[in-house]
């Protein structure tokens, strides 16, 4: 068995420093009541997850007023870009635009 030289295990440590890891995608959702009608806006890593939670009661927020539909997925790089999004669509005039565009119809 040969052991790595110095050098190598340097460049190996080095290259593992500065190396970032691959930044897992964050997913903005909206998702609408099918007995209600009114919209939820959320943030997740795992989406079809999340919407499993939802239906099953286990988010204070949207428990019973289900069953729960998925109306937009939205996929970003980073956290914080999706959570500007986010914010958004909670807002007035993202709540206006996802009227117009037919994903609030009901709201």
């Amino acid at each position: 068995m040969k052991l790595a030289d110095t050098q190598d295990l340097g460049s190996c440590v080095s290259r593992l420093a500065g190396s970032s890891p691959a930044s897992p995608t964050i997913y903005v959702y909206v998702i609408r009541s099918e007995s209600t009608g009114i919209l939820y806006v959320g943030i997740t890593k795992r989406p079809a997850r999340r919407l499993r939670e939802h239906n099953k009661g286990q988010s204070i927020g949207t428990r019973g007023k289900g069953p729960w539909v998925k109306v937009l997925l939205e996929e970003f790089p980073s956290y914080s870009g999706a959570r500007e999004h986010e914010k958004y669509l909670k807002s007035g005039i993202g709540r206006e635009w996802l009227k117009n565009t037919g994903r609030g119809v009901g709201t």
